[in-house]
């Protein structure tokens, strides 16, 4: 994934799955790139047939994300997850934001160790946002 022009400015990166609750992790991404002063960006990364996604959450997630003056893409990827480390780095991200990772999650472990520069911030279902990043980061509350 290359983007057409490179982004200068430091951004707030959410990463959101085709589900309607991950507007939630826009809420927050909206408020932690608010209080940061960066642009905000949502993107949804499917592994799968682009068939398959549910077409009416994705077009509320991207509805959401225009009304809080956010950019969403969908980019379709065999390795997801080099493909989030790609974002992260081609975007010039200070922050990021995703779901809470299911127990033991190795490969978000991974990640988070992979960018120790970088401010990660989880959502779990019930709005509870933990700051992953070794140091405080930006208190936000959803």
């Amino acid at each position: 994934m290359k983007l057409d022009q490179p982004i200068h400015n430091k951004s707030t990166l959410v990463f959101v799955t085709d589900q309607f609750a991950c507007d939630r992790l826009i809420r927050v991404g909206s408020k932690v790139a608010n209080l940061s002063k960066t642009e905000l960006f949502v993107i949804n990364i499917v592994s799968t047939n682009i068939e398959t996604i549910n077409r009416n959450a994705l077009e509320h997630l991207y509805t959401v994300s225009m009304d809080y003056n956010a950019s969403m893409n969908i980019l379709n990827a065999e390795h997801p997850f080099s493909a989030m480390a790609d974002c992260i780095r081609e975007y010039n991200a200070e922050h990021v934001i995703t779901g809470a990772p299911k127990e033991n999650s190795v490969f978000m472990a991974k990640l988070w160790k992979s960018f120790p520069e970088i401010y990660f911030y989880t959502v779990s279902g019930n709005n509870e946002v933990q700051n992953i990043h070794s140091s405080p980061g930006i208190a936000a509350q959803s």
